[in-house]
């Protein structure tokens, strides 16, 4: 694993966190156009969603390129135990 981008504070860094689905534009889940412009990264909609999408890379900014189907996702923060 390679760690790049921003350190990802704790608390600061998950404005979200602890709204309910009522209080997000789109109940939590990301609406199809969204999806659409991520495909790799629509396949983790537990994770890809209006609390933590904003750590995820969008497919269309950094495209896949591979040969063999492989779906992974990607996030530019770093994040450690301190």
């Amino acid at each position: 694993m390679l760690e790049r981008g921003r350190p990802v504070e704790h608390v600061k860094d998950y404005p979200t966190t602890m709204s309910s689905p009522w209080e997000m534009t789109h109940r939590g889940r990301y609406p199809l156009d969204v999806l659409e412009k991520s495909p790799t990264q629509a396949k983790v909609s537990y994770a890809f969603n209006e609390y933590s999408g904003q750590f995820f890379i969008r497919d269309t900014d950094h495209p896949y390129q591979q040969t063999k189907p492989f779906d992974w996702i990607r996030g530019y923060q770093v994040g450690a135990n301190r």
